[in-house]
């Protein structure tokens, strides 16, 4: 097996493999990918043939000298602890209760469904932005459910990641109970002032939702943010499961 590097992009090739390293977000879509081209039913891996594939193209590009993301070696672990597993309990002919590949298809079949809405969503920013430039409304009421669904899921997931860093940075008094000052109708209204207020008509999460900010008010902004997406008048974007989230008006 060869490993040619060509524009930054590694490739593994054989009569069977063929691989773009740059081309997959984490090793979650390297995974599938090995998967599909090994013809692989993704609920029946063979996890030694899957982690043997994986290895070694990890192994490959430390070689080259490639960096490589620290979350590849976390898979690669994750991959060894399964296949010991299962080599295990065929040495001992356990019978367990729970397939030790259980998790790692759930995590597959989840960012699975995460790629398609993220393809769905990406589909109709351009037909949004094709009918916009002829001057057509768009009328959100038209979203799928699975669309709203995922947007949602982007929303409890940054919030998760906001009240993490507040954690973090700021000491919050116990016992204190502050007055509530903020009302959801009035903080919808200021989201949508924000929005027609900027030149794209959209703004950041980070930046309407600060970490900085008393806890009533991000609590009061982001349920004010959720109705505004449940009644279309806001929609959130993604490109990467890294980036920030974007909020743009209708």
């Amino acid at each position: 097996m060869s490993l040619l590097l060509l524009n930054g992009s590694v490739i593994m090739n054989n009569d069977e493999i063929k691989i773009h390293l740059n081309d997959f977000d984490g090793p979650l879509e390297l995974l599938l990918h090995l998967i599909k081209q090994s013809k692989m039913d993704i609920y029946d891996i063979n996890i030694k043939d899957i982690t043997s594939q994986y290895v070694n193209l990890l192994n490959k590009m430390k070689k080259l000298n490639i960096d490589i993301a620290g979350e590849f070696f976390v898979m690669a672990a994750n991959l060894m602890k399964i296949k010991s597993q299962m080599l295990l309990a065929e040495e001992t002919e356990q019978e367990t209760e729970e397939d030790p590949r259980e998790d790692l298809v759930a995590q597959l079949i989840e960012y699975k469904k995460y790629k398609r809405a993220a393809l769905v969503l990406k589909q109709k920013e351009r037909e949004r932005n094709h009918l916009h430039s002829r001057g057509i409304y768009i009328n959100r009421n038209e979203n799928s459910i699975e669309e709203d669904e995922f947007q949602i899921s982007l929303l409890k997931n940054a919030w998760e990641k906001l009240i993490r860093r507040k954690a973090i940075t700021q000491d919050v008094p116990v016992g204190k109970i502050n007055e509530w000052n903020y009302e959801i109708p009035n903080q919808m209204k200021l989201i949508e002032n924000k929005l027609k207020d900027s030149l794209k008509h959209e703004i950041k999460f980070c930046d309407l939702l600060k970490s900085n900010a008393p806890l009533e008010e991000l609590v009061t902004d982001f349920l004010a943010l959720l109705t505004l997406i449940k009644q279309k008048r806001v929609w959130i974007m993604q490109v990467k499961i890294d980036d920030d989230i974007i909020i743009k008006g209708v």
